[in-house]
């Protein structure tokens, strides 16, 4: 029974998707702190700042749809 609960709460799509979610979340959310919010620099084009906070999101959004796809698009496997 608690393998079959397991099965349910821990398998690739909703790894995939929470992971997609806390990364979009993270990448376009408002400020949370100076820190984490100071700007690397902006592109101006789109009016756009890059900020640790984004970088992060970017990187959680990436994880996600890895998982979901099954593809490796930062080359992780190979390192590990």
């Amino acid at each position: 029974m608690l393998d079959k609960i397991r099965e349910v709460l821990v398998n690739k799509w909703t790894m995939g998707a929470s992971l997609c979610i806390v990364g979009a979340g993270t990448f376009i959310t408002p400020p949370m702190s100076a820190t984490l919010n100071k700007v690397w620099f902006s592109v101006p084009v789109i009016n756009f700042d890059v900020t640790l906070l984004r970088f992060m999101g970017i990187l959680t959004l990436a994880l996600g749809v890895a998982v979901l796809t099954h593809h490796d698009p930062l080359g992780v496997s190979a390192q590990v």
